[in-house]
């Protein structure tokens, strides 16, 4: 297997079996009925939950594993497309060297940020391992992952998303926490998966 050496990468999948399967859950997110609008914030509060004073303020309370409430994106319904999504996704990691034989693939933080959107800071620490996440944006430099590598970092920073597909790839099981959160000011779908 890989061994990642910093918290954070952009990496750039080329596998059309990959890119076809996760372009059958664009328009699952297109039909979604199950956004509640009144979670939906105005720009500068979206920024506000991802800001570096919200993040000290998250990381006064101690290390935080999930977002929980901290959240305003909406669940995806997969179905039966779930299967072949794990199956292809298990295929590409294998061959990027992400995974070996005693590994496992789980899909993991599916979702869909509507526009002003976000995911608040936490570190997913109490499950370690490698995550995957793919993410769809309809819009350039207007949704991303904010940042901060506990012990390392200075400043939070940012990994904006370009128009279609990103990937990224990070740990949680680094000693010191590696801290992130989201925000979308357009529609952004995520579908992550966690190599253990």
């Amino acid at each position: 297997m890989v061994s990642l050496q910093f918290p954070m990468s952009v990496v750039t999948i080329h596998d059309p079996k990959l890119l076809g399967v996760l372009d059958k859950v664009v328009p699952l997110c297109a039909s979604s009925r199950t956004l509640d609008r009144r979670r939906l914030k105005k720009v500068d509060d979206v920024m506000d939950c991802v800001s570096l004073a919200r993040l000290q303020e998250v990381m006064s309370l101690g290390d935080k594993h999930r977002a929980e409430s901290d959240v305003s994106k909406c669940k995806i319904k997969l179905g039966d497309l779930e299967e072949e999504l794990v199956a292809v996704a298990k295929d590409t990691c294998n061959d990027l060297g992400l995974m070996g034989n005693q590994n496992r693939l789980h899909l993991s933080g599916n979702g869909f940020y509507p526009k002003n959107s976000y995911m608040g800071w936490h570190t997913n620490r109490n499950m370690a391992g490698v995550r995957l996440y793919c993410n769809w944006a309809r819009e350039t430099g207007k949704s991303g992952l904010c940042y901060y590598h506990e012990g390392f970092d200075t400043a939070r920073k940012v990994s904006l998303d370009c128009a279609g597909w990103n990937f990224r790839l990070f740990k949680t099981d680094y000693k010191f926490p590696f801290w992130h959160s989201v925000f979308s000011l357009t529609n952004r779908i995520s579908v992550g998966f966690r190599i253990c």
